[in-house]
C-alpha cells in the first residue's frame, strides 16, 4: 500500500465505518487490534474513495501546461494541433504546448530556431543560415561589398556590413574575397558556428563535414555543458554598502612559483569557462562565443577580455565571467593608475600617470610583466603575478566559472529547483564566513543540536570533530560552494569524524570536501548528504599514485566510511 501522506484513505474509511450500524461495527471483531473482515473491506472502499478524491483535485491542476499531470500533455496539444515529438521528454513536450503561440508568431526565424533547440535540448543553442556563408554572385537587392576603406564612412560601413555579416568581425575577410589568414585565431574558427570564411556550394547530401555550405541548409551547434559560477555573492549584484558576503574564492599557489595561483580551490589546472549571457524574444541577437558556455581559450579572452572580466558600474558589480578581487571584496579593475603608498598617482617619464592593467597576452611575458599586474591563462586556469601589483595583494580572492554536465553534487546553482524538501534547521543557528579556520570553533560548539550555515565559497582549511550529535544540520548557503581542504596527511589520511547517539540526525547540505576521508561513528537514525561533491582525487602517472596539486599535495580521493550504526542513509 503507498504512503497516505494526505490522510484521504483513513479520512474516508473512517467516515463510511461511522455510517455503518454499531451492531454490525461491533460484530466484526472482538479484538481492538486487529481489524475484523468487515473493516478491511470498508479500509479497500477507502483507498479507493481517497484516489477518486485526488483525482478530482488534480483537475483544478490539470488546467495549465505548467501543472498538470504528464498524461494531459498530449490532450492540450491536441487543443492547439501541436505535433509532439514522441521521443521527447516531459519537460521538453510541456515547452513544446507552453510555447506553441509564441513560436508561431515567430516561425521561420532564426531566433526561434535557436530558442526551440535550447527548449527542447536544454542545452545553448546557435543556428548558422550556410547560405550567408557561400561565395556568390551578388545581385541588386544585396548590400554592396567592399572594404571598409572604400567608402567614405569606414566605420559606419563597416558595422553595417558586419551587422549583415559581409565582413569577419575578427579576420575582416570580406564575402567572397580571399580568406584573411593574417588573424590566427580567426582562422581557428573555421568550420565551427563563427566561421568567418566563404565558400562556394557544395551540394553533397549532409553527412559529418560536407554537405554544409548550400542555400537551403541550416547549421544548429549545441553547447552541452553549463557553466556555473564561483564566488559571487549570495546576492548578486553586490552593492559596495552591502556586506562581503560570498565575494571570491581561494586561489591556490604553486609551489614552485610563488608569483603563480590556480582559481581552482583544490589546486588543479581546469579551464575557466564563459558565463552563458543572452537573450531571446524580441531581445535576440545570435550569439556570439563569449556569451556561449564554452572554455575561454587564450585568444579568446585576449579577444574578448572586456566582456569576460567583471566590470564595476557605479555602486554595482556586473559579475561576467571572472574577476579578482583584494581581500576586502573590492573588484581590481582591468586597467587603473599606478599609486604610491601616500595614494598619490605615480608619473611616467611624459608627466603622464602610470596605468597598470590585467592582461590575457602571454608574449614576451618576462620584460613586459614590470607593467601589469596580473596575467590570466585561462585554459589552465592559472593566474601569473606581475610586478604592478595593488600594494599588498597577497590575500587575493578570484571569481570564475567552470563547465560540468548537471547540477548534480556541491554546486553555485539554485538547489531550491531540485523538488527536494527544504532541509529543517534545528535552533540554535550559526553563520560563518571567511575561511581558513573560521569552521573550528562554531563546528565545536554547534553539537548536539543546531544549524550552521555557511556564507561563502572561501576555502576552510581546519575542521572540528563533532561527538554527542542529536540534530545537527551543516550546510552551504543556497547559490554558494564553500570548500572544506582537510588538512594533508600526517602520514595518515585526515579523518573528520561525526559521532551519533540514539536515535539522532545528520544532515550535510551543498559541501564540496576534499583531502580527507569522513567517518560516521556511534548510531545514527538517519543521515542525509544532499548536494554534497566528494573529492574524486586523480590518478597520477606511474609508478605515482595520485597526481599532485599546484601545491604540492597529493589529490587523494575523499572516502565516506561507516564505523557506526545508520538506520537510514540518504543520498
Amino acid at each position: 500500500m503507498t504512503w497516505d501522506y494526505d490522510h484521504y484513505a483513513i479520512y474516508y474509511a473512517d467516515k463510511l465505518w461511522n455510517l455503518l450500524p454499531a451492531i454490525y461495527r461491533g460484530d466484526d471483531s472482538e479484538s481492538f487490534e486487529r481489524p475484523g473482515s468487515l473493516r478491511e473491506m470498508v479500509n479497500r472502499i477507502g483507498v479507493q474513495a481517497a484516489i477518486l478524491r485526488r483525482s478530482l483535485d488534480r483537475q483544478w491542476e490539470d488546467q495549465s501546461i505548467e501543472t498538470c499531470d504528464d498524461w494531459v500533455i498530449a490532450y492540450m496539444a491536441d487543443l492547439l494541433a501541436t505535433n509532439l515529438v514522441v521521443s521527447q521528454d516531459a519537460r521538453g513536450q510541456r515547452l513544446d504546448v507552453a510555447k506553441t503561440i509564441y513560436y508561431r508568431r515567430r516561425k521561420g526565424t532564426v531566433a526561434i530556431l535557436e530558442e526551440i533547440a535550447t527548449d527542447i535540448t536544454g542545452w545553448s543553442a546557435r543556428v548558422v543560415e550556410f547560405f550567408r556563408r557561400l561565395a556568390r554572385t551578388r545581385h541588386n537587392l544585396d548590400p554592396a561589398i567592399g572594404l571598409p576603406s572604400q567608402t567614405p564612412d569606414p566605420a559606419g560601413n563597416r558595422t553595417l556590413q558586419q551587422a549583415q555579416g559581409l565582413v569577419g568581425t575578427l579576420t575582416k575577410t570580406p564575402m567572397g574575397g580571399w580568406a584573411d589568414l593574417r588573424h590566427v585565431y580567426g582562422a581557428t574558427k573555421a568550420h565551427s558556428a563563427f566561421d568567418e570564411f566563404f565558400s562556394t556550394a557544395d551540394m553533397r547530401r549532409g553527412k559529418g563535414q560536407v554537405g554544409w555550405y548550400n542555400i537551403p541548409r541550416l547549421g544548429v551547434f549545441l553547447w552541452r555543458l553549463i557553466s556555473f559560477p564561483v564566488g559571487e555573492p549570495v546576492d548578486s549584484p553586490l552593492t559596495k554598502t552591502a556586506p562581503n558576503r560570498g565575494i571570491g574564492v581561494t586561489p591556490v599557489q604553486y609551489q614552485t612559483c610563488p608569483d603563480h595561483y590556480t582559481f581552482d580551490p583544490t589546486g588543479r589546472e581546469i579551464s575557466l569557462f564563459a558565463a552563458a549571457s543572452r537573450s531571446f524574444g524580441d531581445r535576440w541577437v545570435s550569439p556570439t562565443e563569449w556569451q556561449l558556455p564554452t572554455a575561454i581559450s587564450q585568444p579568446l579572452l585576449q579577444q574578448e577580455l572586456g566582456h569576460l572580466y567583471a566590470v564595476e558600474q557605479g555602486n554595482l558589480i556586473n559579475f561576467n565571467s571572472l574577476g579578482i578581487f583584494d581581500a576586502t571584496g573590492k573588484l581590481i579593475p582591468l586597467e587603473y593608475i599606478l599609486r604610491d603608498a601616500g595614494g598619490n598617482p605615480v608619473l611616467d617619464p611624459q608627466g603622464q600617470p602610470m596605468k597598470v592593467k590585467i592582461t590575457a597576452d602571454s608574449r614576451d611575458w618576462t620584460s613586459r610583466k614590470t607593467h601589469i599586474s596580473f596575467l590570466i591563462e585561462p585554459e589552465k586556469g592559472k593566474l601569473i603575478q606581475g610586478d604592478k601589483a595593488p600594494t599588498g595583494i597577497n590575500n587575493f580572492l578570484v571569481t570564475y566559472h567552470y563547465g560540468f554536465s548537471s547540477t548534480i553534487g556541491a554546486g553555485a546553482f539554485n538547489r531550491r529547483i531540485l523538488r527536494q524538501p527544504l532541509t529543517p534547521t534545528p535552533a540554535p543557528k550559526q553563520e560563518v564566513l571567511g575561511g581558513g579556520n573560521a569552521l573550528v570553533a562554531p563546528l565545536a560548539a554547534i553539537a548536539p543540536m543546531g544549524t550552521l550555515t555557511i556564507l561563502d565559497s572561501l576555502t576552510y582549511t581546519q575542521i572540528s570533530n563533532l561527538t554527542e550529535i542529536k540534530h545537527v544540520t551543516l550546510r552551504a548557503e543556497n547559490n554558494t560552494r564553500p570548500l572544506i581542504r582537510l588538512p594533508a596527511p600526517t602520514p595518515t589520511v585526515t579523518e573528520w569524524s561525526f559521532s551519533g547517539t540514539e536515535g539522532s540526525e545528520l544532515i550535510l547540505e551543498g559541501l564540496f570536501i576534499s583531502g580527507g576521508d569522513l567517518v560516521l561513528q556511534g548510531k545514527f537514525d538517519h543521515v542525509i548528504l544532499r548536494c554534497c561533491t566528494f573529492d574524486p582525487g586523480e590518478a597520477g602517472s606511474a609508478p605515482v599514485t595520485y597526481a599532485q596539486a599546484v601545491d604540492g599535495r597529493d589529490l587523494i580521493p575523499c572516502h565516506l566510511w561507516v564505523e557506526g550504526q545508520v538506520r537510514q542513509l540518504t543520498i
